[in-house]
């Protein structure tokens, strides 16, 4: 019986995946004034560090190739118009392996202490369109969906986790490769190697607000991207390129004749 329990070999660590945010949301900075800033130390969302403990969550400002390269996790949280460079490049970096998460709100409640239209607050609708009408998806508004009424809070459910919805809007789908469920909130897509999640609700993200009656969204979110991250390999989508550039770099550095053995073996 020593010996079985010597042989047992401990549990390894399950991988701590990086998670890419883009998100025009007050997720890892506050709205509040300087002063406010500096005196709350972490001003990172609540959703934002309920996902860090099983996350690594690192903000981005870009969505072009040479930045998603780097990353296997993509979350898009009702991102500022983005270029059509960027949405090119989004899709691209699906179909070739990637793993996205979407909230996109048609009406968001979220509070913040700018008027309507003012480029510091996040856009009020999805500013993501174009790239959902290249998937052959449409999102449907709070007034015609049958989730919940323009402004109303409402559970629901999320890959089978109930969560606490504001204005929710609907998925439709024109698209072969995009599967709608739980009652429209959710649509999934099979986009070449890679896989896309989206909720039609951004403010579900928004803990602060919502208080004990959204305590499970954070769960929700998690479980999400823990679904996406199934099967991801530990090095990401640029880690071999970038280690075939550094071994490159090496050999140019070598004398001529290193050189020349490196290429015979």
């Amino acid at each position: 019986m020593a010996l079985a329990g010597c042989s047992q070999q401990p549990e390894l660590p399950k991988p701590r995946y990086e998670v890419a945010v883009i998100s025009a949301l007050p997720l890892f900075w506050s709205e509040a004034d300087a002063t406010k800033a500096l005196s709350q130390g972490d001003e990172r969302a609540p959703i934002i560090r309920k996902l860090a403990e099983t996350f690594t969550m690192t903000p981005i400002d870009l969505a072009d190739e040479k930045t998603l390269r780097h990353h296997r996790l993509l979350l898009l949280a009702q991102p500022a118009a983005l270029g059509g460079a960027e949405l090119v490049a989004i899709d691209a970096w699906v179909r070739a392996g990637g793993r996205l998460l979407v909230f996109a709100d048609p009406a968001l409640t979220w509070p913040s202490p700018y008027a309507l239209g003012d480029p510091r607050a996040a856009p009020r609708i999805t500013m993501l369109n174009p790239l959902l009408t290249h998937w052959g998806l449409q999102l449907i508004s709070p007034a015609i969906s049958s989730l919940s009424a323009d402004g109303e809070m409402t559970d629901a459910i999320v890959s089978g986790d109930i969560v606490t919805v504001s204005a929710a809007g609907q998925w439709r789908s024109a698209s072969k490769v995009c599967e709608i469920v739980d009652r429209g909130l959710r649509a999934t897509c099979r986009l070449g190697k890679g896989r896309v999640e989206l909720v039609a609700d951004a403010d579900l993200l928004d803990l602060e607000t919502l208080g004990a009656v959204g305590r499970k969204n954070g769960a929700a979110v998690a479980s999400l991207l823990q679904n996406l991250s199934n099967g991801l390999p530990t090095k990401l989508l640029g880690e071999s390129e970038s280690r075939k550039e550094q071994e490159k770099n090496k050999v140019d550095q070598l004398p001529q004749s290193d050189r020349l053995s490196r290429q015979q073996e």
